[in-house]
């Protein structure tokens, strides 16, 4: 239980770590999106300015002009006093008074007006720059955010994995044991049959019709002798099945065959010279080169196995 428990924990840390990230990821999108309509409003208020710097330009130039058409007719009714024309002098001079008082107005209301609307842009300017400046922070730390929470949802499926083995690990140990003991009960028992047997041959002795039935139930004798032969008649049992074609599938799709000089078969061939070496009657008993073929054979085993599952 306590195997469950702790993988359904980090379980939930993966569960929370997908669903963190997938509000920052939300969260990400929403601040991009943001940034790029914060760049678009700053634009326009540029644009706004730039127009409003247009307008006061020629709303000063033309109160410049008006102010020099103003002095110069002002100034040539004063030098026309007493001559002809002086009369229409002073008309022209107020004419231009008027257009100057006019357009004096004019200035000053694009004046306060550009200047209320530059104080708006102004604060509105410092606001989305400041929020841009806040934004931006925010993308760096959902960056870290993310990594973490990647981390920890790495982290937490590698925990899984591990939970996972020992589980599997401690369910083949316990088969393990349990065909442990069965093989020891299985020894017993046929260590109990022989004993039977045997205690049957003395039994059945007065009935020799008998004993030979019995003496067949004998199991064949079992040492290091009868072991080598029986190993070597399962090896040419092997070889000989199938045709050993088997052979040439394993020729073709194991790499280990380059281990022996490209020639796989020698690998299963024992001459004579390989059994004089084993020979204890050999002065330097050598077991190398079986042990080689035999290390190669297994790493052909290996191989094979890792790309036949």
């Amino acid at each position: 239980m306590l195997l469950l428990d702790t993988k359904e924990q980090h379980e939930q840390i993966i569960s929370r770590a997908e669903r963190e990230l997938s509000l920052l990821s939300a969260e990400e999108i929403e601040s991009h999106a943001r940034l790029q309509s914060i760049d678009a409003e700053q634009s326009t208020l540029s644009e706004r300015q730039a127009a409003r710097n247009e307008l006061l330009s020629t709303a000063r130039a033309t109160l410049s002009q008006a102010q020099q058409a103003h002095s110069e007719a002002s100034t040539q009714a004063k030098l026309m006093q007493g001559m002809m024309g002086h009369a229409d002098a002073m008309e022209a001079a107020r004419l231009a008074a008027h257009t100057l008082t006019r357009i004096g107005t004019e200035s000053a209301s694009i004046e306060a007006r550009c200047l209320d609307e530059q104080e708006q842009d102004q604060a509105r300017t410092e606001s989305l720059s400041s929020e841009r400046l806040t934004r931006s922070e925010r993308l760096r730390t959902i960056e870290t955010e993310r990594q973490a929470l990647q981390h920890a949802k790495e982290m937490a499926f590698l925990a899984i994995g591990n939970l996972e083995h020992a589980d599997v690990q401690h369910q083949i140990g316990t088969i393990d044991s349990e065909l442990i003991e069965m093989q020891a009960s299985l020894t017993a028992l046929q260590q109990r049959r022989k004993e039977t047997v045997d205690a049957g041959v003395v039994r059945l002795s007065p009935w020799v019709n008998h004993i030979a039935e019995v003496q067949a139930m004998i199991p064949p004798r079992a040492d290091d002798t009868t072991g080598t032969l029986t190993r070597f008649i399962a090896l040419v049992d092997g070889l000989l099945e199938n045709n050993g074609n088997h052979l040439s599938e394993l020729r073709r799709t194991t790499p280990a065959q380059q281990l022996y000089n490209g020639n796989f078969r020698q690998i299963f061939t024992i001459n004579a010279e390989d059994l004089y070496l084993l020979s204890s009657t050999h002065p330097n008993p050598d077991l190398g080169p079986l042990r080689r073929k035999r290390d190669i054979a297994l790493v052909a085993l290996q191989e094979y196995r890792a790309t036949h599952r």
